[in-house]
């Protein structure tokens, strides 16, 4: 029997496919007789735990035996990295199931074709997760019990319905179909009345309902229930094949007719939303008459379920980037492209919310906020301090675009109490650093820096250009700017070298050739005593290796408190403070490798820089080691 239902799913899904590129969510059943009923889902306005409720109460009230359940659903592609459609049908009762998996492909219109994959039997269905909530569980509330109750009443009369007996394609047409059938005779019957048949006819001439929303519209302005009811009641002279129909039954005559132009809508991609006339389906901008209302809210859950794949696709992308961000959070590059996926994502939700009734949108913010929350707070306890910047980033995000969801309010103080604080004393550091750096070391550091950019783009390679002329003697003949070419027969001499010839000097002055603009001139410099040795009293452009080794680790350092600063405002910048952080570590590393060599090449000065030089490297060395998660993450991160 089983075997038998599953055949007919997938034969009738196939023939959903073929006739109207469709692939709806639906539901069968079969009682002990084995009568039979299907109806199609899409469209009620139940949430997720209310739709598997009211399918086992469906189940029940029909008394059935076994049950059809068919939904297309997103899966992750492990060979293509992303999101495809698989369409699930799946036929069974208590004790035994079967599923079949089908491909859905679709053309650039997005009419779906699908392809057999595999089945699999299921021998507990009700503790296997897929058809668990087909099976009975404890009653729902009264509340929802009424609801429920209340929701069948209004369809179950218009739901598909195979007796036992009735042989295969021994079907007839429904009262709507046999309207579409004869829609010119009744147009032209009634034809001159634009509140009853006539209207609500006209609808059926709209094959492209997307666009054509406006006209559609202004077909429904007028019409009304009870002029509908008059004309259906003289449509047994007009059409033999229909008969009249009650007042009761007149609104769902209207809105069988609107749903079925409805069907008409298939998968709708967010690049067709510019296209759609929102604007003659929101009572924002227009006053709408109650027929035109009922037929926006209809539209809004036909595109919305016809938006289903592409917003089920994202959203596992979604989950998928906030795994891997999990995994490595200092991979700043997936976080930049969640906060693209996730604005994308409320993009097309605010030209939805234009529409009315669709509550469906908020509980999917609040699942999207819950998740980005979840990820936030597994970041944050993973204790890995480097990686708070993106916990704190993914905080942001919930901040800037989910601020009206209930995660956020309801959370807002404790989460801001906590991814702030860390923040807070990373801040008190950098700012520290900062004001140590414009207090000791500002002045001294810009002026090696300026001399060290001198020196680099000088017009001449001559080792000594003139700084600044100390010597009163000197202030005619020489000036900043000036080359040193030679010092007492001492071809372009190089700085160290200055002492030991001033110390030869057996004369009070020393002879010096200036170049200066292309020509060169011979002077003698006195020399000047300062109270400890003699000088010529030049000063030149000159920085030592050392010095230079000094100026860089300081401008590190000075980076390194802007960086942690402006991380307090901009919580892009603190996505990717740890990996700065972690190369400004290893470029010390390499600074102190250099400063080493130094040493060891010109001589060892031990002194208080040298002390702070050396424990700054080690402290550096215990954060390479303890972060070393950092490397590995960028290295074996596909």
């Amino acid at each position: 029997m089983i075997e038998k239902l599953l055949q007919q799913t997938e034969e009738w899904y196939q023939s959903l496919v073929t006739d109207h590129g469709r692939l709806p969510c639906s539901l069968g059943g079969t009682n002990a007789k084995e009568d039979q009923f299907v109806f199609i889902m899409d469209g009620l306005e139940l949430d997720h735990v209310e739709k598997h409720e009211f399918m086992r109460f469906v189940l029940r009230e029909e008394k059935s035996e076994y049950f059809q359940y068919g939904v297309l659903n997103g899966v992750f592609d492990d060979e293509t990295q992303s999101i495809r459609e698989e369409l699930t049908l799946t036929a069974g009762n208590n004790k035994t199931a079967l599923t079949s998996y089908w491909y859905v492909h679709r053309d650039e219109d997005g009419h779906p074709t699908i392809e057999f994959k595999k089945r699999l039997s299921v021998d507990d269905p009700c503790n296997y997760i897929p058809t668990s909530f087909l099976c009975e569980h404890a009653p729902a509330e009264p509340a929802k019990l009424e609801k429920y109750h209340a929701l069948w009443a209004t369809i179950r009369d218009k739901i598909f319905r195979k007796p036992a007996q009735t042989e295969p394609g021994a079907t007839e047409l429904s009262y709507i179909d046999l309207l579409y059938k004869h829609r010119e005779t009744i147009k032209n019957a009634f034809k001159g009345n634009d509140k009853g048949l006539n209207s609500l006819i006209a609808l059926f001439d709209y094959d492209d309902v997307l666009r054509d929303t406006p006209a559609i519209q202004e077909h429904l302005a007028n019409l009304t229930e009870e002029q509908v009811y008059y004309d259906l009641m003289l449509i047994k002279d007009v059409v033999k094949d229909l008969d009249a129909v009650s007042q009761e039954d007149t609104p769902r005559v209207i809105v069988g007719v609107m749903d079925s132009i409805l069907e008409r809508i298939h998968r709708v991609s967010p690049y067709q939303l510019d296209t759609i006339p929102f604007d003659a389906l929101s009572a924002e901008n227009n006053e709408l008459s109650f027929f035109q209302d009922v037929f926006s809210r209809r539209f809004a859950y036909a595109l919305y379920n016809a938006m289903r794949p592409d917003r089920i696709s994202m959203s596992r992308a979604i989950e998928h980037q906030l795994s891997q961000i999990v995994k490595f959070p200092c991979n700043f590059w997936l976080s930049y492209k969640l906060k693209k996926q996730v604005e994308e994502f409320l993009a097309i939700d605010r030209q939805l919310l234009r529409l009315p009734s669709l509550p469906q949108l908020r509980q999917e913010h609040e699942w999207l906020a819950n998740i980005i929350r979840q990820a936030s707070v597994d970041i944050y306890n993973s204790g890995k301090f480097q990686a708070q910047g993106t916990s704190r980033y993914l905080y942001n995000l919930i901040k800037s675009n989910l601020a009206d969801t209930e995660v956020y309010t309801s959370n807002q103080e404790a989460d801001k109490t906590a991814l702030m604080g860390q923040k807070s004393s990373n801040t008190k550091i950098g700012l520290t650093m900062l004001v140590v750096f414009v207090l000791f070391a500002g002045v001294g550091t810009v002026d090696s820096l300026k001399t060290w950019v001198t020196v680099a783009t000088a017009s001449h390679d001559f080792n000594l250009q003139v700084k600044r002329v100390n010597n009163p003697d000197l202030i005619a003949s020489v000036l900043p700017g000036d080359y040193v070419t030679k010092i007492n027969g001492v071809v372009d001499p190089e700085y160290p070298q200055l002492g030991t010839i001033i110390n030869d000097a057996s004369e009070p002055f020393v002879t010096l050739e200036i170049f200066r603009d292309g020509a060169t001139k011979s002077i003698d410099a006195p020399l000047i005593f300062d109270g400890e040795r003699q000088l010529i009293g030049l000063s030149f452009y000159y920085i030592s290796d050392s010095r230079k080794l000094v100026t860089v680790f300081i401008l590190m350092a000075f980076l390194f408190s802007i960086v942690s600063l402006l991380s307090y405002v901009s919580a892009g910048l603190g996505l990717v403070e740890s990996s700065f952080n972690y190369i400004f570590s290893l470029c010390y590393m390499g600074l102190v490798g250099l400063t080493v060599y130094n040493w060891l090449t010109v001589g060892f000065y031990f002194n208080l820089y040298t002390a702070i030089f050396i424990g700054f490297g080690l402290i550096v060395v215990k954060g390479l080691y303890t972060n070393v998660w950092i490397p590995k993450g960028w290295v074996n991160h596909d």
